[in-house]
């Protein structure tokens, strides 16, 4: 066997290791969470939930009614939602359900045409905070959904613990295909990633569709500024830069009761979308440890792939056999992980799904560190970079 196949085969195996070894840290850190329960406590919080919205009239109406339904109390609650140049009937809706609503707070603001190099959702976010009244700030999308303890739980937690920033689970939901599954199975892991980094005292990414962090906290760090060249990343940069200038004041709210619930992508191409705009981030991290895992996540999944292709054109069978034993280690580290934070979600009938979602990630995490290099992507009827 030739040198250069010696070092591939040395390399192959050395990600696999080092991917299993991760795994298996992450699951033991997401293991030792606590499940924590609200006891019910009068809080004396106030929160302003904000919801940035584009073309979203099928969800919004579904999305502020369960907001509007939350037990928490309605005179510590804001509500802020900020319509970005929606071409429907998204800001006609939401002004409907504020004259319904006229003992609640609820504010709509409107974004003034922008160009396509703005921040949008930063943007959206940036305004709100600028002249909202909540200590807390709680953010969500106008397309998810949440059960009514949702936010007695982030106050009791944040009361209780006082965190500069707080993230809380998200999970795809209301599946109809087979597709839909994978992703949903695929996401909660990432969940599950972002909760046993915070129990590591590293967070590592967050998700933006329920999180929650102190409004002087985000002045403090000067919100988005340094990351205001990127569309995308409006919760993770955030995270970041709240963990550099506040060490150790990021948590993770382990609880059923908060769990917000979104949608899968319908079809490849919007798969594909959603990826891509989240991958378009990547030139702005600076955080080491988050390369780290990025780069090492995915070369063994390049890896992995490259074992299976190589074993075809390579005489005798020492790929194919790394492969065999590559794929398994994968399996069996993910599996593991994957286990326990579907049955935290309530959702382990996925795991019948398992195999076919491994498929899934190793080709498009592969394709997606080639192909997603092109910055451009469409996102809400919008082209960008």
């Amino acid at each position: 066997m030739s040198v250069v196949l010696s070092i591939l085969l040395f390399l192959l195996m050395s990600a696999g290791i080092l991917y299993a070894m991760m795994m298996l840290a992450f699951t033991f850190k997401w293991l030792s969470l606590p499940i924590f329960t609200a006891k019910g406590k009068s809080s004396e919080t106030t929160i302003t939930v904000i919801v940035p919205a584009r073309n979203e009239e099928e969800h919004i109406v579904k999305c502020l009614q369960n907001v509007l339904a939350q037990k928490y109390p309605h005179n510590l609650t804001e509500i802020i939602v900020v319509d970005d140049n929606s071409t429907d009937n998204t800001a006609q809706l939401v002004a409907k359900i504020i004259t319904e609503n006229p003992n609640r707070i609820i504010r709509l603001l409107k974004l003034k045409d922008v160009s396509a190099t703005a921040l949008f959702k930063k943007r959206a976010i940036t305004e709100a905070v600028s002249v909202a009244t909540g200590k807390l700030i709680v953010t969500t999308d106008a397309d998810c959904r949440m059960g009514v303890n949702w936010l007695a739980n982030i106050a009791e937690y944040y009361e209780l613990h006082q965190p500069k920033m707080l993230l809380a689970p998200v999970t795809f939901a209301h599946e109809k295909s087979v597709f839909e599954k994978l992703q949903t199975l695929e996401f909660i892991g990432y969940i599950g990633v972002s909760a046993a980094a915070v129990a590591m005292k590293n967070p590592l990414m967050c998700n933006g569709a329920n999180l929650a962090y102190e409004r002087d906290a985000f002045n403090a760090v000067g919100g988005y500024q340094q990351n205001d060249n990127l569309a995308s990343g409006d919760d993770v940069f955030l995270m970041l830069k709240i963990k550099k200038m506040f060490p150790e004041t990021i948590h993770f709210l382990k609880s059923r009761e908060a769990i917000v619930e979104t949608f899968a992508q319908k079809s490849m191409n919007d798969f594909f979308q959603q990826r891509k705009r989240w991958l378009s981030k990547r030139p702005g991290y600076k955080d080491v440890s988050v390369i780290a895992t990025a780069l090492l996540v995915y070369a063994f999944n390049f890896f992995v792939l490259l074992g299976f292709l190589l074993s075809f054109f390579v005489a005798g069978n020492s790929f194919m056999i790394l492969f065999g034993l590559l794929f398994l280690l994968k399996c069996f580290s993910d599996f593991v992980f994957l286990y326990p934070v579907a049955k935290f979600f309530g959702r382990r009938e996925l795991l019948w799904w398992f195999l076919p979602e491994q498929v899934l990630v190793i080709v498009y995490v592969t394709l997606m560190g080639i192909i997603g290099s092109n910055g451009k992507y469409k996102w809400k009827g919008r082209e960008l970079k």
